[in-house]
């Protein structure tokens, strides 16, 4: 070939073409346009491309909602826990364990988890307790149907522990669910 020499492999056969570098480029196109899914390499004289077709796929958006919830409830020490003289310190997170997407809202079904670190009365030593508050709310979404797909996050903006009495703790946070419509 005068021009130049394309060596390409489509379905395991290889082809050997003389074009110029448009009508290469155009046979590319052509090819990626045709769907076809297999590796192909492309060697013009001593340069090598290699392209590589993938299915995407695109999730539009079609609506969101976000909302802020407070989650309070009382916690009490299990049994075989000393009981309580300080609070040292907290952290938590929010778990969402279910969605169900209704006409119109979606229910979310889910808990509040969290960790403490607290003086006990034994010998003044440190104490670990965890525990869940869980909790169901109701996100409103105009246009949502059941068979729409719903893609959720939580975070929590604030976290309060604090000491009733020697045995009991008042768990509150306050958590951000948000909540997006995808087609």
């Amino acid at each position: 070939c005068s021009i130049q020499s394309g060596f390409f492999v489509l379905a395991g056969r290889s082809i050997r073409a003389c074009l110029d570098n448009a009508r290469i480029y155009n046979l590319i196109h052509k090819i990626l346009r045709c769907g076809i899914r297999y590796k192909k390499d492309f060697v013009l004289e001593d340069f090598l491309l290699d392209f590589i077709k993938k299915l995407l796929q695109t999730n539009q958006e079609r609506g969101r909602a976000s909302i802020q919830i407070t989650v309070e409830n009382d916690f009490n020490l299990p049994d075989y826990e000393p009981d309580m003289i300080k609070l040292i310190d907290r952290k938590g997170t929010a778990r969402i364990h279910e969605t169900r997407v209704e006409p119109d809202q979606a229910v979310i079904n889910g808990a509040l988890l969290f960790q403490a670190l607290y003086k006990c009365t034994e010998s003044g030593s440190i104490c670990s307790l965890q525990g869940e508050v869980p909790f169901t709310e109701t996100i409103h979404m105009e246009g949502v149907q059941e068979t729409d797909q719903l893609v959720l996050q939580s975070s929590m903006e604030d976290l309060t522990l604090g000491m009733i009495n020697s045995r009991k703790l008042n768990v509150r946070a306050l958590l951000e669910l948000h909540a997006v419509d995808q087609m």
